[in-house]
């Protein structure tokens, strides 16, 4: 996976290519913790993201966790295939989807 990270004021806009599988949630572990030691809003173009595995579940909502105590984690331009997943995962409920 490749992640592309672009900061203005107080929003990271993470522009993620590739599958979030467990080898790739590492990297965007890695990239989310930088982010939340910097009490920055996290913003994940997720366009060119085909899958996400449980392992990159954990990871989202992990640091939705640790960034709602300061600001927001929103996900964008999601595929429907990752859209099904985080319906049929409850994902849909707990992060701000647009």
């Amino acid at each position: 996976m490749t992640i592309t990270k672009t900061v203005t004021e107080n929003l990271a806009n993470l522009a993620l290519d590739g599958e979030l599988d467990s080898l790739a949630s590492t990297d965007l572990e890695a990239a989310m913790e930088e982010c939340i030691g910097q009490n920055l809003s996290v913003c994940l173009d997720c366009a060119k993201v085909p899958f996400v595995s449980s392992a990159g579940l954990r990871v989202l909502l992990c640091a939705y966790k640790k960034i709602a105590k300061y600001g927001e984690l929103t996900l964008v331009n999601i595929t429907e295939d990752v859209h099904t997943i985080m319906f049929l995962s409850g994902f849909t409920k707990i992060l701000r989807i647009k």
